[in-house]
């Protein structure tokens, strides 16, 4: 077969405009072209009739405009009848969306919407839906065990990776086609939780029709590393500051990175406390589940004042450099249990995420500069390893699927071309997916696309990515806001975030002389549209005198208008 590259550009494709033939169908609405935010739809089409699952609904982190976290837009889901959600794994950027679409889609469907994982991945779930105070329909399933959602047949495939219990999922859809969905994997050979990853039973159950394959660590050449290797690297680390009080950040969820904290203390006879909620959490379902086991080196948050600094490892959340995380509370001495001095050394077993280098580095200077030792993967690269298939792993998996077609997914548009390379290498079909692009799986090629627009969480609310929510929020924040009140005759300006009025450079009476002239002139020559003209008025004054285009509102108290930066005038209730 000679290699076929299928990548169209999302402008190409044009968008669903009717009924979907009958056939077989993947949508990749999240975590296509980007990394995080997972979520995909797949389903069959038979006498018009549809059914469709998804598997994985994940989100992403934002720190922009009073955003934190975004997920995919479910607008295309709400269409489908979706009679299953599968859990590959309980990563935030895969389970993290359920519980915000779960109440939408089964409004929907008009009916309770299973979620098919794992024991482990069920119970984090769980918890979330206790504190959105939800109720949920979970089927455990084990890795091996046949299940069937309508028309599907699944099964999950153990494999390795940073969080216990992950799998792949083979999915045979009508008999018609069959796929292995990698979710995130690495071959790992020392994973110290759980076994290695179950080639044997991705080989019996092959071969497939495609490969919907994880991209994430893509570009890389050698082989990653295993979690054993990260044990043995963090023991001469730690060992080397036998003095000093211990401080490390992980990612929450890698249960085997906190066990080997747990054995390297307990020989270095140290205590240890965890500090974060999502870190204290994961660990209890983990303890829950048997994939750790607590020794009584770990002690509570109460005792931190009875233990030697020298004989303490504390372990907490924040290697992303989330502002709300203890690390971050640490650094800027705003964490009410203890605080960091410089006979404390932080060390960072983690890797950079994509998008977090400026909040990490800006944690790892604060540290610096308050004279602490800082350890992290630049000068020690052994202390993490990664939970993604690097370019051998991913021709491994490939070797033993044997797929006619791969797609590349879980990645950036940089990822995702590293694998059609790896295609092209090994003449195998590529179809290159972006969000919210049809792939028909029939005929191997992208037929369509749906809405696969951004939803950021504002609050308890959600807002589309191209709310003008945010782009006011963006003027304020870089260039303020002038309010204009007119009552009658009288004239009140209120600027915010536009001047320091602190420094000499502006001179706060002559500039409010002229801004009043400006508007005085507007009222008096202009009686019909006066609002309009004082807004303009007053952006060409901002910019023509100080390169400067503030967020500005005129309000009309006499008669009852207000307009804003959108020009709309709009009575005052």
């Amino acid at each position: 077969m000679n290699y076929i590259k299928e990548n169209h550009h999302i402008t190409d494709i044009k968008y669903l405009t009717g009924p979907l033939q009958d056939g077989c169908y993947l949508v990749t609405v999240g975590g296509a072209n980007e990394i995080g935010m997972n979520f995909n739809l797949f389903g069959i089409v038979k006498n018009s009739q549809e059914q469709w699952i998804i598997v994985d609904a994940g989100v992403g982190m934002e720190k922009k405009n009073g955003i934190n976290l975004v997920m995919a837009s479910i607008d295309f889901a709400l269409t489908c009848n979706i009679i299953g959600i599968v859990c590959t794994h309980a990563h935030e950027d895969h389970i993290g969306a359920i519980p915000y679409i779960i109440e939408d889609l089964e409004k929907n469907a008009n009916n309770r919407i299973p979620i098919y994982a794992t024991q482990f991945t069920s119970l984090l779930v769980q918890e979330k839906f206790k504190e959105h105070r939800l109720d949920g329909e979970f089927m455990i399933v084990e890795p091996n065990e046949n299940f069937q959602i309508g028309d599907f047949s699944l099964k999950l495939v153990y494999v390795t990776h940073s969080i216990p219990e992950p799998n792949m999922v083979i999915i045979n859809m009508n008999n018609e086609i069959k796929l292995l969905h990698t979710g995130d994997f690495k071959l790992d050979e020392d994973p110290l939780v759980g076994g290695v990853s179950d080639l044997k039973t991705m080989r019996d159950n092959g071969p497939y029709n495609y490969l919907v394959c994880d991209s994430t660590n893509s570009p890389y050449e050698d082989w990653s590393a295993s979690e054993g290797s990260v044990k043995k690297n963090l023991i001469p680390v730690f060992s080397q500051f036998f003095n000093k009080r211990i401080v490390i950040s992980c990612f929450s969820s890698n249960i085997a990175r906190i066990g080997t904290f747990l054995e390297i203390a307990k020989q270095m006879g140290r205590k240890v406390i965890l500090y974060g909620r999502s870190m204290i959490k994961n660990t209890k379902v983990a303890e829950k589940c048997g994939h750790l086991r607590a020794s009584n080196v770990l002690i509570s948050h109460e005792n931190i004042k009875s233990i030697p600094d020298n004989k303490l490892m504390i372990v907490c959340t924040g290697s992303q450099g989330e502002y709300s995380s203890v690390l971050h509370k640490l650094a800027t001495d705003t964490y009410g249990h203890f605080t960091l001095t410089d006979k404390d050394v932080v060390v960072f077993s983690s890797k950079v995420i994509p998008g977090n280098e400026k909040e990490i580095q800006e944690l790892k200077n604060i540290f610096i500069r308050n004279n602490i030792n800082v350890i992290d993967t630049s000068s020690h690269p052994g202390i993490h390893a990664s939970g993604h298939p690097s370019k051998p792993e991913i021709l491994e998996i490939v070797n033993i699927a044997k797929p006619e077609i791969i797609i590349p997914v879980h990645g950036d548009a940089y990822h995702l071309q590293k694998v059609e390379n790896i295609c092209e290498e090994n003449n195998i079909p590529c179809v290159t997916p972006f969000n919210g692009a049809i792939i028909n799986l029939n005929k191997g090629k992208i037929i369509a696309k749906v809405n696969a627009e951004k939803l950021y969480k504002d609050g308890k609310l959600f807002i589309r990515e191209n709310s003008p929510v945010l782009k006011i929020r963006k003027i304020l924040g870089e260039e303020g806001i002038c309010i204009i009140n007119i009552s009658g005759e009288k004239i009140l300006f209120n600027l915010h975030g536009i001047f320091d009025f602190t420094q000499d450079n502006i001179n706060k009476n002559n500039l409010f002389r002229i801004l009043s002239g400006i508007a005085n002139s507007a009222l008096i020559k202009n009686k019909q549209n006066k609002i309009q003209i004082i807004s303009h008025r007053f952006k060409d004054f901002f910019w023509k005198n100080y390169g400067k285009k503030p967020f500005i509102t005129v309000i009309d108290l006499t008669n009852k208008i207000t307009l804003s930066e959108n020009d709309q005038v709009q009575y005052i209730i």
